[in-house]
Formats: C-alpha cells, sequence, structure tokens
C-alpha cells in the first residue's frame, strides 16, 4: 500500500475570489502546499498518475474561471503555443525557477 501524498492549492483572483482545494493521490504527487497569484507561472501536474493530458505543461495563470455545477476551472495560457484554456485548479503547482520561460513574445 503506498503513502497518500496531499497538496493545497489556493488561487487567488482578479476580482479577489480566493479558492482552496485539497488533493491527495499517491506518492508521486507533488505535495505541500502553495499559493498561486495572478500572473504566475506554473506546471500542469495532475495528481493521478494516469491523467496525460497537459502533464508537465508551463502555463501562465492568468486569474480568471469559470464554473459549472460541480467544478471550478481557471483559465490559464500556455507557454509554448501562447493559446488559452481552462483546468483544474488542483493540477496547477508553481513552476519551479528553471521552468520558467524567457519570453519577449506580447502573445504571452
Amino acid at each position: 500500500m503506498t503513502k497518500q501524498s496531499i497538496r493545497k492549492v489556493t488561487a487567488r483572483f482578479l476580482d479577489g475570489y480566493i479558492v482552496s482545494t485539497e488533493i491527495g493521490h499517491g506518492s508521486n504527487t507533488r505535495s505541500g502546499t502553495y499559493e498561486i497569484f495572478p500572473d504566475d507561472w506554473c506546471c500542469i501536474d495532475p495528481a493521478n498518475p494516469r491523467t496525460k493530458k497537459y502533464r508537465g505543461r508551463i502555463c501562465k495563470f492568468t486569474g480568471e474561471y469559470r464554473e459549472n455545477d460541480y467544478d471550478l476551472l481557471v483559465k490559464i495560457r500556455f507557454a509554448d503555443t501562447g493559446r488559452t484554456g481552462f483546468i483544474d485548479i488542483a493540477h496547477l503547482i508553481p513552476a519551479l525557477p528553471e521552468q520558467i520561460p524567457v519570453v519577449d513574445d506580447k502573445r504571452i
């Protein structure tokens, strides 16, 4: 049986809304307590090891969100393509300094 690690993510949005979420899935999850602010660089790291979509991609947290019936999705802008998308807040962790891209492009 594997030891379960817990990750707590708190996000602050442009309109002053603050959301905290906690997840735990397995020992391979980067655990800890993280705070994310608008325009922070993040790395997408889903807790579930079987979730491959966007894993490891670097993005910028825009500070906007969208709610649906059961979930809160945050808006991100990918560093490699400049495209925007929405993702569950629990999948974001702050990017390490060596992961932050040096960008002169206005699209990001």
